[in-house]
């Protein structure tokens, strides 16, 4: 990026003798300005992902829950399970088997599992809209690197048995 300006110097005749002129170098001015331009979309990513992660939490805190509360009405272990269950005319046992079977429970753990993993990820997005400040703390390196690596895999590995690392 370079910007030019130049003029001609006559004689007494009013023929060209001379020109002078000036190159400015506006390389660095460019360069600048477009990591300006890089941090305030960064700064409105960090805005969005944050909007974004308070947004998400609220159902996924209610899928999470909803799942943790199916187990916990299968569980024979509970009372008020077992009451039920006879008040309805049916057995637990018939009906845990019944889910057992049809691969209902395992698809239920897969939607904790799966909660799970959205919740770090939500995290992972608080995290980064955080404004760090000028503010100096001691931190662990690996453990940076590991949060980085986590977030990578969980974004870049869609396929099961994928390992970012």
């Amino acid at each position: 990026y370079v910007e030019d300006e130049g003029s001609f110097l006559f004689d007494a005749n009013g023929t060209p003798v001379r020109m002078v002129g000036v190159l400015r170098d506006y390389s660095h001015k460019m360069k600048v300005q477009e990591l300006m331009i890089q941090t305030e979309k960064m700064t409105t990513v960090a805005s969005l992902s944050a909007g974004m992660a308070h947004e998400i939490n609220n159902p996924l805190g209610v899928i999470t829950q909803s799942a943790q509360n199916i187990e916990r009405r299968l569980s024979p272990d509970l009372p008020g399970n077992i009451e039920t269950a006879k008040k309805i005319g049916v057995s637990l046992e018939l009906v845990r088997s019944y889910l057992i079977e049809r691969k209902i429970l395992t698809m239920v753990e897969e939607i904790k599992e799966a909660g799970t993993r959205a919740a770090k990820v939500v995290v992972n997005m608080l995290n980064f809209s955080r404004k760090s400040g000028d503010k100096k703390d001691v931190c662990s390196i690996p453990e940076i690197v590991a949060r980085a690596i986590a977030t990578a895999d969980s974004d870049l590995c869609n396929e099961e048995g994928c390992d970012f690392r």
